[in-house]
């Protein structure tokens, strides 16, 4: 057995407009290996792509905690666990002069020759006019999200005793609805998007 989890990362701003990109990654268990607890899993995702988020999301964003969801169907309920953050971005802006939901992509590649196989990150906007150029992010964005992408096909490990593994995935919701296999796809590849995409979303408050 294994759990697929939903790694969400809630960000806000001051006015409590919300941003939350999140990835997708699975337990990989040998044996008579057990599953790790939910918050430890929250807290090596973090440990492993925490500096490279934060080095994409601007000060004027708090970075409040990565929450990790078991994707089961209904009637199932799953398990969850989380990391308390609490923290702001590092990319310098002296003006949020960007719309919200103007924001950075990461595309996200599986070997599998289906759409099924891939996926996408949505980063939080970089909220500064001078991180884009002809339509384009500049260099300095994009260094920073190409630094990001390179971790995401990474696998994690989770206990010094027997430890277990964990695989960054792309999760489809709807092969797993339809009881199809394999719904989860290991992710191979990470390639951030040059250019800016829109995001309606991004710019509501609850």
């Amino acid at each position: 057995m294994s759990r697929t989890y939903r790694a969400t990362i809630r960000c806000s701003y001051v006015d409590g407009t919300l941003a939350q990109p999140s990835l997708h990654y699975q337990t990989d268990l040998q044996g008579a290996q057990s599953e790790p607890d939910p918050s430890d899993v929250a807290g090596e995702i973090w440990a492993h792509i925490g500096s490279l988020f934060a080095s994409v999301t601007h000060v004027g964003v708090t970075i409040n905690e990565l929450v990790v969801s078991e994707e089961v169907l209904k009637p199932n309920i799953g398990v969850t666990g989380a990391i308390l953050i609490n923290s702001l971005g590092v990319m310098p802006m002296s003006a949020e002069d960007l719309p919200r939901e103007l924001v950075g992509i990461i595309n996200i590649h599986s070997g599998a020759a289906t759409r099924s196989g891939r996926g996408y990150m949505t980063l939080v906007s970089p909220g500064a006019e001078l991180y884009t150029a002809n339509r384009f992010w500049t260099q300095q964005y994009k260094t920073g999200g190409d630094q990001l992408a390179s971790v995401l096909h990474q696998s994690l490990s989770i206990g010094a005793v027997n430890p277990s593994d964990i695989h960054p995935v792309v999760y489809s919701r709807k092969r797993h609805q339809a009881g199809l296999t394999p719904y989860t796809f290991r992710v191979q590849s990470a390639a951030f998007n040059e250019r800016p995409k829109w995001r309606r979303s991004r710019g509501t408050t609850p």
